[in-house]
């Protein structure tokens, strides 16, 4: 019975260290949002259908940046700018996909001040 305790404790201890890691959010991540954000601007502007795989891109990151600031309590207006910045993505991906390039457009606009929010407050100098 003890084996199977310390059996079921280490997998639970795997799979937390394993989903902590998915969230975590470095440096370059936050460089290769900003890159896929510019590119994705300016193919949103053009009406370029580029911006459908840009704005999936974003959707995966900013689900990432949501669950790394949601599993810190210190940073709840943080997570409150990430949900946002993720709902925000997902509409602009629906909104390029069906060609509503006007409606992405407020999205990227929407998105870009969320981050720059969110940036004031935490982004390290």
């Amino acid at each position: 019975m003890r084996k199977f305790a310390l059996i079921i404790t280490l997998q639970l201890a795997l799979a937390a260290g394993v989903l902590a890691a998915a969230f975590e959010v470095s440096d370059d991540d936050m460089r290769d949002i900003e890159d896929t954000f510019k590119s994705l601007d300016s193919n949103v502007t053009l009406k370029d259908k580029k911006a459908a795989s840009e704005a999936q891109e974003l959707v995966a990151y900013f689900q990432k940046v949501e669950g790394f600031y949601a599993q810190k309590p210190d940073t709840a207006d943080a997570s409150g700018w990430a949900r946002e910045t993720h709902a925000a993505a997902k509409r602009l991906e629906a909104a390029v996909n069906e060609g509503r390039f006007d409606a992405a457009l407020e999205d990227v606009h929407q998105i870009q001040k969320t981050c720059k929010r969110c940036h004031d407050v935490y982004k390290q100098k």
